[in-house]
């Protein structure tokens, strides 16, 4: 078995590995090391030449059981794959920023992780932001936290419109038949116990609290956590090929920012309940 060299990330969220070839990911060994950093830092990063879609499922199904929801355009032919891109012709989700989100809440369940493998990144860059849910509600005042806790929210997903649109533009109709689902705004690990807030785009309306006093209270979550975004334990990846990501879904948000939309980006996707 290869030696592993894991060292703690700067921003106090995950982990990075080194030293891992692709054929690692075939050593139950090895899947067994990337399972237990995963529960135990949420977040592994590493880089790998050769990780091919065998690879990425079998690390996938070490965490979790890969997932193929209908519903979303652009999948590729192999069940359980996306390509996040803007060249390919089965892409998905290849252009413009997406704000912080936590992916598949308007399902139950929600994923449980998600894998990203970087095959092409653009020349000028391209970053994706890791935030902690947990180091973000325990940032919280007691107010906030007294507020949150006792609220849900009810999240929407419309695959026929834009993925990057703001949740204030939210005020049409969605698409009859359009998954939606109400999740706890403070989700809590039913393993570790640890308590993160879920405060995520997808957000359409709440339970426990009138909707604009919700869409006010969303505003000023939201602003709090870019003006701590230190403190609340966020990640800054700025992508290469060969880098690989994975995360916990309900303990971590995301979030794309801008990039050249005339250079090629294209991520491999492997989602996990």
């Amino acid at each position: 078995m290869t030696d592993l060299t894991i060292k703690p990330l700067d921003c106090g969220l995950g982990v990075e590995v080194s030293d891992v070839s692709a054929d690692d990911f075939l050593d139950p060994l090895i899947l067994d090391t990337f399972v237990s950093l995963f529960n135990t830092y949420s977040l592994v990063r590493t880089r790998v030449a050769g990780f091919t879609e065998a690879h990425q499922y079998a690390l996938a199904n070490a965490i979790g059981e890969v997932t193929d929801r209908a519903g979303a355009p652009g999948k590729s032919a192999t069940p359980g794959m996306q390509y996040v891109s803007n060249v390919r012709a089965d892409g998905v989700l290849g252009k413009g920023a997406i704000n912080f989100h936590h992916d598949h809440l308007f399902y139950n369940p929600p994923l449980k992780a998600l894998m990203l493998y970087a095959i092409e990144v653009p020349a000028s860059g391209s970053e994706t932001h890791f935030r902690s849910s947990v180091a973000f509600y325990a940032a919280l005042t007691p107010a906030l936290r007294e507020q949150v806790d006792h609220i849900q929210c009810k999240h929407l997903y419309d695959h026929t419109k834009l993925a990057a649109r703001k949740y204030r533009d939210w005020d049409t109709d969605p698409t009859p038949g359009s998954p939606t689902d109400i999740k706890p705004w403070v989700w809590q690990d039913p393993v570790t116990g640890r308590r993160g807030l879920l405060h995520s785009q997808s957000t359409l309306d709440f339970v426990g609290i009138e909707r604009e006093a919700g869409i006010s209270l969303y505003g000023e979550l939201t602003a709090f956590g870019e003006e701590h975004a230190d403190e609340i334990c966020t990640y800054r990846h700025r992508w290469a090929p060969d880098d690989l990501i994975l995360w916990h879904n309900l303990l971590v948000a995301h979030a794309r920012l801008p990039f050249a939309k005339e250079e090629p980006r294209t991520l491999r996707r492997t989602p996990i309940v």
